[in-house]
């Protein structure tokens, strides 16, 4: 959890993830970002995870990952589960990648190449 206080308004955020089926499902891709949320559902999220319940939680993905780049801000649904240490989202807006890819899957070379791309911005980073 994020909470940005100042400059105004105040914003706020869950860690989350969200997992790409690859290859129809046998494995997956797991990527883990940040998602806005309004402050009464970052309350509601707090409250759930200690009365150990399931929610469903609305916000905007606000982080980028490799491959999915126009997905940045598209409408998500975390849902939250007291025995998931993150919270999971799906996307909600169908004309993103990240849709397409979380209802049909990727290849394991797109796998292979996003995973290589996140290393080389990584390492280039490092420098």
């Amino acid at each position: 959890m994020c909470q940005i206080l100042n400059p105004k308004p105040k914003r706020h955020f869950i860690k989350s993830n969200i997992e790409i089926p690859i290859d129809g499902g046998k494995k997956k891709l797991d990527y883990g970002g940040w998602v806005e949320v309004e402050h009464s559902d970052l309350m509601t999220y707090l409250n759930y995870r200690n009365v150990m319940k399931k929610v469903r939680i609305p916000g905007f993905l606000a982080s980028k990952f490799p491959g999915l780049e126009d997905s940045y801000g598209t409408p998500v649904l975390l849902t939250v589960k007291h025995e998931d240490y993150y919270p999971h989202f799906q996307p909600l807006e169908e004309s993103s990648s990240m849709y397409q890819d979380f209802h049909k899957g990727i290849s394991s070379r797109e796998a292979d190449l996003r995973i290589n791309s996140w290393l080389l911005v990584t390492h280039e980073y490092m420098r």
